[in-house]
């Protein structure tokens, strides 16, 4: 069975308003995987991740320390690794890995729709200005001297334009 860091959180319905620590959080994890397979917590967590009976007892009491945390974490099984690790954070953190996911997910959805909506504005107002851009002014010289050039190589003699020196 997984467990859900509003599980761990919340022991099964009562709400805590403390700060959960990693600890707690571990060590009521182990009391409802215990209570689930119908041992006695110590024994549970002795079979379950070999700790010793000493170890045990710190781990229920909320004291398991950092070597205990990375053992459990480099179990294999259905409690050690990430079948552990994301529902303990989760509840430190005070969010399951999945409502992350979905919070995260929606943010996304909105950066690109306003993204989309950037981009359809731009492409109005780009084509808004090709429409608007008055032929006669903008680029003629630069278009009459082209064409002047261009007459000249076929030997065709063309009246100067604008202001500027002869070519």
């Amino acid at each position: 069975m997984t467990y859900e860091a509003a599980q761990i959180m919340s022991r099964r319905g009562a709400e805590f308003e403390l700060d959960r620590r990693r600890r707690d959080a571990l060590a009521t994890y182990a009391e409802i995987a215990a209570a689930e397979a119908g041992k006695p917590a110590q024994t549970w967590v002795r079979e379950t991740w070999g700790f010793k009976v000493y170890e045990a007892k710190h781990l229920l009491a909320g004291n398991a320390s950092e070597t205990m945390w990375e053992r459990i974490l480099k179990q294999r099984g259905p409690h050690g690794g990430w079948r552990v690790a994301l529902p303990i954070l989760g509840a430190v953190i005070g969010e399951d890995i999945a409502d992350h996911f979905q919070r995260e997910k929606a943010e996304v959805a909105h950066e690109r729709a306003q993204f989309a909506a950037r981009e359809a504005r731009l492409a109005a107002l780009e084509a808004h200005a090709r429409d608007r851009r008055p032929l006669g002014r903008v680029g003629a010289r630069e278009a009459a001297l082209q064409g002047r050039s261009a007459a000249r190589e076929r030997g065709v003699d063309t009246p100067r334009v604008g202001r500027g020196p002869p070519l």
